[in-house]
């Protein structure tokens, strides 16, 4: 299966929210980051035909997404960022009511919500109304919601915001078990999500595509750039001008610095193998 999308433009008033985007997706875990404001939630609800591009077509296997109609909506499952609760609903009454709409018979209602509740670890939760549950608990019923139709292609926009470490380890989880014959494709601004999840990683900054492939593949570049070595509080400052400074930490009166630096400046430096953290930093720099 191929999600394929050519040169996607979309321009509201003032912006223009992505510019010129093209690539195709195969099955696998898809990670797509940038900080807020790169484009990113706009191309999801695009591939989810819930905007239309003002230039460039989507495909699936070779056939415009716009003229599938039902066909196309019956095999995608979409999280997006801010999605609705009813909070006197229960869980179980809750996706009862999206199988309903989704177009499931009562039987195949019942059979698939009591499946994606043990899925996403909710059996036990399915009568306690949704007012109750925790940041947490609410995604994993968000993407029970998205799972109700067994969907091919599944879009999540930014799921782990707001989410604790062992939630946001649940969530990731429960993506990685699902996506064996899916098309994946994971919306964050939080590198960790996606540095030991996503196959592929797409970078995306001011609406273009500014990066992508594997993770090896985008840290290439970094090998040998990344250093550690301790100095004086007052001299950081300075050094932020001199490179790119990925992250600070105190060591008795003193600053233990990791940095992005062509060649080593100092005798102490201390090479270090590049993380996705380091790379994000290095292409965001100035909004930093």
């Amino acid at each position: 299966m191929k999600l394929t999308a050519e040169h996607l433009t979309k321009i509201f008033i003032h912006k223009t929210a992505v510019n010129d985007f093209s690539y195709t997706f195969t099955n696998g875990i898809y990670g797509l980051l940038g900080p807020n404001g790169s484009g990113k939630s706009t191309l999801m609800r695009m591939l989810c035909d819930i905007l239309k591009p003002n230039q460039g077509h989507i495909y699936l296997d070779g056939t415009l997404i716009q003229t599938m109609n039902e066909d196309y909506r019956d095999i995608l499952g979409y999280l997006p960022q801010d999605f609705g609760y009813y909070p006197q609903f229960n869980a179980y009454d809750f996706l009862m009511y999206f199988a309903t709409l989704k177009g499931f018979s009562k039987k195949e209602a019942k059979d698939r919500v009591e499946m994606v509740l043990e899925m996403v670890n909710l059996t036990s939760e399915k009568k306690h109304k949704i007012k109750t549950f925790s940041g947490g608990m609410k995604q994993r019923l968000g993407i029970a919601q998205a799972l109700l139709n067994d969907p091919k292609i599944l879009i999540v926009d930014e799921p782990t915001a707001g989410l604790d470490p062992k939630e946001r380890a649940n969530f990731k989880s429960i993506l990685a078990r699902c996506a064996n014959d899916k098309i994946v494709i994971l919306s964050t601004h939080i590198v960790s999500d996606i540095e030991t999840l996503a196959q592929h990683i797409l970078i995306m900054k001011d609406g273009k595509l500014h990066q992508h492939g594997t993770r090896e593949e985008l840290l290439l570049p970094l090998h040998d750039q990344v250093y550690t070595f301790i100095c004086e509080e007052q001299e950081v400052e300075k050094l932020s001008k001199e490179m790119i400074v990925t992250a600070m930490m105190p060591v008795q009166n003193k600053m233990q610095i990791r940095a992005i630096i062509s060649k080593p400046a100092r005798e102490d430096m201390r090479r270090e193998e590049p993380s996705l953290e380091d790379l994000y930093l290095s292409i965001f720099k100035d909004a930093i």
